[in-house]
């Protein structure tokens, strides 16, 4: 029941929050992203700039060539410094594939003022529910994990408290049916009793012969004599 106590208490805010693992820190990185995302793009574009395009000799992939290409030519005459021109021409293809990947992200960054409010309150609901709690938010979905089993096993004990009160259900009934038969079959015993007994019974004060019959219990508890009640 405590477990019950704390998983309805705790979990009533981790219900609706639902934290799921990863998604704490995955919020906070989309956030400092898209509440920068007009400078990151700016950014962006002028690292492409340094990769070219303007067809001047300027960017960065015409001065490694440039680089590798005088390197080649000092080893044309004798200098020991090929190596140096493998290293410019690696340069080149690294930074190639550095722009690349550069300009695959700057795709997919856009200034979105209602998805960074959505995020903002995603965020804000981690941070209230872990100051509520006096808890870390990045220990919120351990957190919930853990009571939502405790919770699990807690109806487990509830299912087995049912089963046994459907079970003293069903005997209570059957006790019952059988005191109620019980009594039937005495009564009709008592009254043949009763007939032949009047014949030799003593006789009351007034002449009348003392009757023998069955008198009501005053509760339902079982009773070896049944329903009824007992001999009076």
């Amino acid at each position: 029941m405590a477990a019950r106590r704390n998983c309805w208490r705790f979990g009533g805010g981790t219900r609706r929050l639902t934290p799921a693992t990863g998604e704490l820190a995955a919020l906070e990185r989309e956030q400092k992203l898209l509440a920068n995302a007009g400078q990151v793009l700016d950014d962006c574009h002028a690292l492409l700039a340094l990769g070219g395009g303007d067809n001047d000799g300027s960017d960065v992939r015409a001065t490694l060539y440039r680089a590798q290409q005088l390197a080649l030519s000092l080893v044309a005459v004798g200098a020991e410094v090929a190596s140096c021109a493998e290293l410019f021409d690696s340069a080149r293809i690294q930074v190639d594939e550095a722009l690349r990947e550069i300009e695959v992200f700057a795709t997919g960054v856009e200034v979105d003022p209602a998805r960074l409010q959505a995020v903002d309150d995603r965020l804000d609901s981690y941070y209230r529910l872990a100051r509520k709690h006096g808890v870390q938010s990045d220990t919120l979905t351990e957190l919930h994990q853990r009571l939502t089993v405790a919770l699990a096993e807690a109806g487990g004990d509830d299912e087995d408290l049912a089963a046994l009160r459907k079970a003293l259900a069903r005997h209570e009934t059957a006790y019952r049916n059988a005191a109620a038969a019980l009594t039937q079959a005495r009564k009709k015993t008592a009254a043949s009793f009763s007939t032949a007994a009047m014949r030799r019974s003593p006789r009351s004060a007034g002449g009348r012969p003392l009757r023998r019959g069955l008198q009501a219990r005053r509760d339902d508890a079982p009773n070896p004599l049944g329903a009824g009640g007992s001999n009076s």
